[in-house]
Order: C-alpha cells, then sequence, then structure tokens
C-alpha cells in the first residue's frame, strides 16, 4: 500500500470514529474518501451507529463497482481463461460467505 493511500486511510479512520463531521471542507474530503475507500469505511464503521445511510451508499458503490468491472471483461470475446477466472472468484465469495455463516452460527 503507498503512503499516500496510508495517510488517506488514517484519515477517513479518523473521520468515522467522530459523531458528526463538521465543516464544509471536511465533509467534502470525508465524502471523497469514502467514494473512493468504500470497503475501508465499511470496516472502520462496522461497530458504529454513526453513519447508517453512508454505510448502505457504500455498499451499493461497491457493487456497482464490481458489477462494472465484470460488464467491461464481458464486452470483450470471452475465452476459457476469462470462464475460470470469474469462476474462481465466485467460488472465492462463496467460500468467503460459508465462512462467515459458520462464525456467526459459532
Amino acid at each position: 500500500m503507498s503512503k499516500n493511500k496510508e495517510e488517506k486511510l488514517k484519515v477517513l479512520s479518523g473521520f468515522c470514529s467522530l459523531n458528526k463531521v463538521y465543516g464544509w471542507c471536511h465533509n467534502v474530503w470525508f465524502n471523497g474518501l469514502k467514494m473512493t475507500y468504500p470497503l475501508e469505511f465499511l470496516l472502520f464503521t462496522q461497530y458504529s451507529t454513526n453513519h447508517p445511510k453512508p454505510r448502505l451508499f457504500a455498499k451499493t458503490i461497491f457493487s456497482n463497482k464490481i458489477n462494472r468491472e465484470i460488464g467491461k471483461l464481458l464486452e470483450y470475446h470471452i475465452e476459457q481463461e476469462d470462464v475460470d477466472y470469474l469462476n474462481s472468484i465466485l467460488s472465492q465469495l462463496e467460500d468467503r460467505i460459508t465462512q462467515k455463516k459458520l462464525q456467526i452460527n459459532n
């Protein structure tokens, strides 16, 4: 991870720890970081009740990004390598979901 990204994630983490972000400039900065790093935002706010609507928005942003990137790949001529790659991603996601469900049940 680049030093610049690390610094931005520290700032995002700091904003996420606040009950409310004050000031126009800080809000613009915070919103930009949430849009750029939606997964990290979800990680930093997972135990907080301060950001329910932005959390839903971050989930949507990330889902849309994944769908957009897969759509880009599917616009090209599909090869077996592409099928294998996308199936491996799907398999890894399914495995991770199974792990999460097991963690919750234990």
